[in-house]
Order: C-alpha cells, then sequence, then structure tokens
C-alpha cells in the first residue's frame, strides 16, 4: 500500500551563528554554513513510498523552497526531486539507489546552479 507524506515549513535563521561547532548565543550549535545574514526559508514537500514485493520498496519526493536573504536583494528558489529503489535481502539488511535533482535559481549572478546526485548505499535496521 502506498504512503505519503506532506511537510509545510517556514525557517528564519542565522547562518552565522551557526558557523561552528560551540556555544552561540547560549545555545549549543552543531554546524551549519556561513553566510551573509538572516534568510527567510519557506519550503514545501511531498513524498509517497510503494512496497513492490515484500522486500523492494521505491520512493519519489518533489520539493520547493523559497529562500529570501532578509539584509540583502537576493533571493533564490529551489526546487528538488528525489527517487529512491531499494532492495532489503534480510531483515536487518538492504542496498538502496538514490537520486536527486537539485535546481536553484537565483536573482544574484552566479548563485543559481543543477545538481544531480545518485548514491548507492548499504541500509541496516536495529
Amino acid at each position: 500500500t502506498p504512503s505519503y507524506t506532506y511537510y509545510s515549513t517556514t525557517l528564519i535563521t542565522d547562518p552565522a551563528v551557526l558557523a561552528n561547532p560551540g556555544l552561540a548565543n547560549g545555545a549549543l550549535v552543531t554546524g551549519g554554513t556561513i553566510s551573509t545574514g538572516l534568510t527567510k526559508t519557506t519550503a514545501t514537500s511531498i513524498g509517497g513510498t510503494y512496497q513492490i514485493t515484500t522486500g523492494l520498496s521505491t520512493g519519489m519526493t518533489l520539493g520547493y523552497s523559497w529562500i529570501d536573504y532578509i539584509k540583502s536583494y537576493r533571493s533564490d528558489t529551489q526546487l528538488n526531486i528525489g527517487y529512491n529503489l531499494a532492495y532489503m535481502f534480510s531483515a536487518n539488511w538492504g542496498v538502496a539507489l538514490d537520486y536527486s535533482y537539485i535546481y536553484q535559481n537565483s536573482n544574484m549572478v552566479g548563485q543559481s546552479y543543477t545538481r544531480n546526485v545518485a548514491s548507492l548505499s548499504v541500509r541496516g535496521r536495529f
């Protein structure tokens, strides 16, 4: 039977605070990236999985994000499309083939890109 998930979020972050692990504003942070200032990200995504056979499943995700740099004229949009094929060859172990397509469009020169990522992984359930 197919299953579906839907996420819609809005985040306001200050990536400069997350630049290094340690304490920032009294809170422990574990990572992040440096940017020119505050960003507001609104993202929505939907995904589904389908169990083809007992050990074989497939899934897809589709997501779209709007990223506004609050103290800048920069504004980005991002399209994410993902596909997954997984095979569990035992109760606890399996392999998965994943593909992601990411297209980012920006009004700032040099910040638009297209990325294609494929991966093969081993999965364990404990």
